[in-house]
């Protein structure tokens, strides 16, 4: 999908004026987040780090002209913490030891239980929801994004990656280790191929003093983020083919 089809497309998914959608991906391809050259026929195909830039600059707060500087912000992100939680072992006691309850974990670097788990030891938020974002596209579709959250506050930005996905406690277990270092499997996982359902929550924060004093929340949900993947996942494939 070219530039001027996904901004259409994302304007009318998403809900905002077509006029908006313009001016915000303007700006945002002048700080560089998106891919440009060329014109018609020849432009380049969207990718999902250009989805991905996309849905973080309408989902900004700042004015349609500043999304490039809110761009640039995001870059100066950095990840915060990760939250997920295994509901399967949640409902069913699994993985704990007999009347302990089960509940979610926090890790500074967690891993998430997807091919892209190693992403969370880079502070580019952009490539995060991008790589996301190209996991909604796999065969087993065993991953997806719930949705995308904009948070300001007094004290800094914060932005929230929420994920669904599908894997093996013991999967998960082997990338506790590889992240933690820690061999002693404390958080007792069950040595089980089958596959659990897990919430996974990546937080990005920019702690800095904000202009905007105000507590606001802005959401782009999962449905729309679903129907734009599956609007341009088709031309993906073909790049990942010819590389």
């Amino acid at each position: 999908m070219k530039l001027s089809a996904l901004i259409q497309t994302a304007a009318n998914v998403i809900g905002i004026k077509p006029s908006e959608a313009k001016t915000r991906a303007r700006f945002i391809r002048e700080h560089g987040f998106l891919r440009s050259g060329g014109r018609g026929k020849g432009a380049a195909e969207m990718q999902p780090d250009d989805l991905a830039a996309l849905l973080l600059g309408f989902n900004s707060f700042s004015e349609p002209t500043g999304a490039g500087y809110a761009l640039r912000d995001m870059a100066r992100a950095k990840f915060d913490f990760c939250n997920w939680t295994d509901l399967t072992a949640c409902e069913d006691g699994l993985g704990r030891e007999e009347g302990e309850r089960s509940m979610p974990h926090t890790w500074s670097a967690a891993p998430l239980p997807t091919s892209f788990g190693d992403t969370l030891k880079s502070d580019d938020i952009v490539r995060v929801l991008a790589l996301a974002l190209a996991s909604m596209n796999q065969p087993d579709q065993s991953c997806r994004v719930e949705s995308l959250q904009s948070e300001s506050h007094a004290e800094g930005l914060y932005w929230k990656i929420k994920l669904s996905a599908r894997t093996s406690q013991e999967a998960m277990c082997r990338r506790y280790i590889a992240f933690s270092e820690d061999s002693s499997d404390s958080m007792r996982f069950a040595k089980s191929n089958d596959e659990h359902y897990w919430n996974i929550e990546i937080n990005f924060r920019l702690p800095e003093d904000q202009q905007d004093k105000r507590d606001v929340t802005m959401n782009i949900g999962g449905d729309m983020i679903e129907q734009l993947v599956n609007e341009c996942a088709d031309k993906w494939e073909a790049e990942q083919q010819s590389t």
